[in-house]
């Protein structure tokens, strides 16, 4: 006889996982007449229904008073139901009815992990480890506290790889393993451990996105678009690989692409500044300044706090002739939320400079050269700017340094041409 899984994920899954944890006993133990309700009840555990199993496990104890793996399922539903006080009672009536029994150690060493007394927890896990050495619960089980409260991944991969041996079938292993190799910067061997997962776990939308961050990580733009897209066919609301996806596909030079999962990310989340502010940024960089505009708005609408909006807003209403009584006072504002962004000083300059405040916008200037002296389009603007006051001399050294500095820039044949017309 099997007993009942009492597997839960800390992740966040999309949909039921085809878990197989399982603790096993001699083949010789007596078949418990509870076992179809008490399936029912440890089902729904697995698949997060958690007043389903609160009330599958009732059911099972008005049957059978003093059940005790009834009560150890019940304890875990109570204690995801947040009744922590309930759940210590059910376990403590548990474990003085079968002490030894595996499903019970396991049920008690999760309401250890929950109450951050780790060390106890693994105490636990490793009794129950030892009542049925064929299965892989309580193994999956300690990799998960050693790799999520414990910090010891080195651990956790041992703990992990010892449930696969066990189970290899087993995906939520898999993936936790691929965590633990992940946290020790073994990237290459995690992405093989997720690949496995993610074949295992086909309801499951981590494995496939993990394997994007990690392509993420080294700049690997296509394969990790590719694995946000994996991740979105098993789950399409799920909102960090769309976002992710998002942000991947504007940085790899597809804006338009980009454009489309944000506006579907508007959908899921449609009070979000964060997206509507990036949003807004590339809808300027394509062109579609009237929704860049808006989007910025409303963003500040929610958060007035985000410079980068007002620096944005400032710089489109310059460049099309539109706002003007607002431009200075959003690059005023951008400049006194991001004070230490050379760009929204620059911003502010152009602003100032087009008023004709020439004082003003060589200020701004040398204010976004000293945050960043090796960028030399802000050189540029600034020897512009002494041009214009007059100061010849400067201007020709901030044209030499604009000129000077590494990688080009767009108005470098201007910048030569000022500089021979000032020699």
């Amino acid at each position: 006889m099997l007993l009942p899984a009492l597997w839960l994920t800390a992740t966040c899954h999309a949909g039921p996982v085809d878990q197989r944890g399982r603790v096993g006993v001699a083949a010789s133990a007596v078949s418990d007449p509870q076992e179809g309700p008490l399936g029912q009840g440890f089902g729904a555990l697995q698949k997060g229904r958690w007043v389903d199993a609160e009330r599958d496990f009732g059911a099972v104890l008005a049957q059978q008073p003093g059940h005790p793996r009834a009560l150890a399922g019940l304890a875990q539903a109570l204690l995801k139901l947040n009744r922590a006080e309930e759940a210590g009672q059910r376990l403590e009536q548990a474990r003085k009815a079968a002490p030894e029994d595996p499903v019970v150690m396991l049920a008690a060493a999760r309401y250890e992990a929950f109450r951050g007394r780790g060390e106890a927890a693994m105490a636990l896990y490793r009794q129950a480890a030892a009542q049925a050495p064929k299965d892989e619960t309580a193994h999956r089980d300690m990799g998960d506290l050693l790799l999520n409260r414990l910090n010891r991944p080195a651990e956790a991969v041992k703990a992990y790889s010892r449930a696969i041996e066990l189970a290899s079938q087993d995906g939520a292993a898999r993936f936790g393993l691929a965590m633990a190799l992940l946290a020790t910067d073994r990237k290459a061997e995690a992405l093989k451990s997720l690949a496995e997962a993610e074949r295992l776990t086909l309801n499951d939308p981590n494995p496939a996105y993990m394997s994007g961050r990690i392509h993420a990580s080294e700049k690997r733009f296509d394969a990790a678009i590719a694995a946000m897209g994996r991740a979105l066919e098993c789950a399409p609301a799920f909102v960090p690989a769309l976002s992710d996806r998002a942000d991947l596909q504007a940085e790899a030079g597809q804006p338009a692409a980009a454009v489309a999962d944000y506006e579907r990310l508007m959908k899921l989340q449609p009070g979000n500044p964060t997206t509507q502010l990036k949003l807004g940024m590339l809808y300027q960089r394509v062109g579609r300044f009237a929704e860049a505009r808006n989007a910025y708005l409303a963003a500040l609408q929610r958060n007035d706090q985000l410079a980068v909006a007002y620096n944005n807003l400032a710089m489109m209403g310059l460049r099309q002739g539109k706002d003007e009584a607002q431009i200075e006072p959003w690059a005023r504002k951008a400049v006194a939320l991001g004070g230490a962004v050379p760009h929204f000083h620059d911003t502010l300059g152009q602003v100032l400079a087009a008023k004709g405040d020439a004082q003003g916008a060589l200020a701004a200037y040398r204010e976004a050269v000293k945050l960043a002296p090796g960028e030399p389009e802000l050189q540029f603007h600034l020897a512009q700017a002494y041009e214009a006051a007059g100061q010849r001399g400067e201007a020709k050294a901030a044209y030499q340094r604009a000129l000077a500095a590494k990688g080009g820039f767009e108005q470098a044949p201007q910048a030569r041409q000022r500089l021979q017309a000032l020699r």
